[in-house]
């Protein structure tokens, strides 16, 4: 849940809005890069059976995944480095209205992520 709501969804959205577009090809292919590594440490996660949750917040007493405190420091790490190499090309492709406000906000909850 924690890659693909949070993660994954967001890097999606963000190459499914640029892979069309041949001068943005490589901001999709750091996208998709990252989306992968966001996949492979699920991955991994699930073959070991848990995800650590020791930092979680809870929401009536369950931990929630969604508090927008958390910051998810496993898959923050996986991506780091991808997303701040796509900071300009993504600033380019926003200035030029490649994304829609939707779109503009899965890459700036991404950079939230990463902090």
């Amino acid at each position: 849940m924690v890659a693909k709501e949070r993660y994954g969804h967001a890097l999606y959205e963000v190459y499914r809005s640029v892979k069309p577009k041949p001068e943005y090809s490589e901001l999709a292919d750091i996208m998709g890069e990252a989306q992968k590594a966001v996949y492979r440490l699920s991955n991994e996660y699930s073959k070991k059976g848990n995800y650590p949750t020791d930092d979680i917040p809870l929401k009536d007493g369950k931990p929630n995944i969604f508090d927008a405190g958390y910051k998810h420091e496993p898959y923050a790490a996986a991506i780091r480095g991808s997303v701040k190499k796509a900071i300009p090309l993504y600033q380019k492709a926003k200035a030029a209205g490649v994304f829609d406000e939707k779109t503009i906000g899965h890459f700036e909850h991404l950079i939230d992520y990463i902090r």
